[in-house]
């Protein structure tokens, strides 16, 4: 994720002309020209600024209406504040499985809708979409809403159309460690203008901005939140957004080059891509034959200063089995007599998932790599692997 490696004279120039003009840091032109030249990248037909990728899924999942005990799907790997999200708009969250995509199984999405499903999350990990076409046939066959969060995913493609835009919703991230870099932000997208409406209510204390009503006499119809993005990240976001296919290009030319050299090691098992998917090649990611070569291997990695991404350095915060936090308390009763939760010990309330992530790593691709780091990557790797 290598957006803040490519913030430089663009970017301070942009900012600094804020200061220089004296103007109002408050939402004004440099965001809805953000906005509007997302919305012109993705091929939509409305986005909605927010402060975070997280607030950006709180406010897609609020268009939902959903009432107490609905449930919206969503994938066991991820990052928490998927999860959050559903929560904190009122949602009942479940989890799926993943396979060897490392995102959303759709044979398992089916087994667990019910009659309070409303929703479906599909998350696109690691920079490659999910499986859409199944995902969204098995959503218009129950009539369910599709959000896709898109937060490792953007730059990445399903038949070729952008991630975040095969769905009713797609939600975007831009904190310091993501593809686009505003230093934190988020968006949504959506070609639905009655979700667009909603979303652009629920990020502003629920403000209609009748055009009729100043603002302190405005119209609402529900409450919101301030999730007004401000100016300064509008005007990296304009930056940077020209950056963005350089930056996708340039990692898939470094993985391809990381991959060219481990590719015979027969330890390592490569993650798979769903049919016409299109990575934006911001990890290298595979399994090993057990979790004891996870742990040498990664020590090698990390003595070698070489990073990972997730796995297996942060599995805690992107795998639902570890939540006890949330699972069982926030999950639906069938859900938590199916898997276990609060019987089972921690990271086994997802078998499948679980095994497949305790055995992974994710290599973290740059932007910038030069040939020494690519090859020490390659030389402890096979090393490893000839052990």
């Amino acid at each position: 994720m290598p957006g803040f490696e490519t913030i430089g004279k663009e970017e301070k120039a942009a900012v600094i002309e804020i200061f220089d003009k004296g103007d109002d840091f408050y939402i004004g032109e440099r965001v809805s020209k953000f906005e509007s030249d997302f919305a012109n990248f993705l091929g939509v037909q409305y986005t909605q600024s927010y402060t975070s990728c997280t607030s950006a899924l709180q406010g897609s999942v609020k268009a939902l209406d959903l009432d107490l005990g609905d449930e919206v799907i969503t994938s066991c790997f991820t990052y928490v504040a998927t999860a959050e999200a559903i929560i904190e708009a009122g949602g009942t969250p479940v989890f799926t499985e993943i396979d060897d995509t490392y995102n959303m199984d759709p044979l398992d999405l089916e087994s667990k809708i019910t009659d309070k499903t409303k929703g479906i999350i599909v998350v696109h990990m690691y920079g490659a979409p999910a499986d859409m076409a199944p995902i969204l046939e098995i959503a218009k066959k129950h009539k369910l809403v599709v959000i896709e969060d898109t937060a490792q995913g953007f730059g990445s493609k399903y038949g070729g159309k952008l991630s975040g835009t095969l769905g009713d919703l797609g939600c975007f991230s831009f904190d310091s460690g993501k593809l686009l870099n505003t230093g934190e932000g988020g968006m949504v997208a959506t070609n639905n203008h009655d979700y667009y409406r909603k979303v652009h209510e629920y990020f502003d204390h629920g403000h209609q901005n009748n055009p009729n009503l100043p603002r302190g006499q405005d119209t609402r119809i529900k409450p919101g939140f301030n999730y007004r993005l401000t100016e300064i990240a509008g005007a990296l976001g304009i930056e940077q957004l020209k950056k963005v296919n350089f930056m996708v290009q340039k990692q898939l030319e470094n993985k391809s080059k990381i991959f060219e050299g481990i590719k015979n090691c027969k330890k390592l098992n490569f993650r798979k891509l769903s049919p016409t998917a299109e990575e934006t090649g911001e990890a290298l990611v595979f399994s090993l034959p057990s979790q004891n070569d996870v742990d040498i291997l990664n020590k090698l990695l990390v003595e070698a200063g070489i990073t990972t991404k997730n796995l297996p350095d942060a599995y805690d915060w992107h795998f639902a089995g570890t939540w006890n936090h949330i699972i069982p308390k926030y999950t639906p009763e069938w859900f938590n007599q199916k898997v276990g939760a609060g019987k089972k010990s921690k990271g086994v309330y997802f078998d499948k998932s679980t095994d497949l992530l305790c055995r992974s790593i994710a290599i973290m691709i740059f932007v910038y790599m030069d040939d020494s780091t690519i090859s020490r990557i390659v030389q402890v790797i096979n090393d490893f692997d000839k052990e």
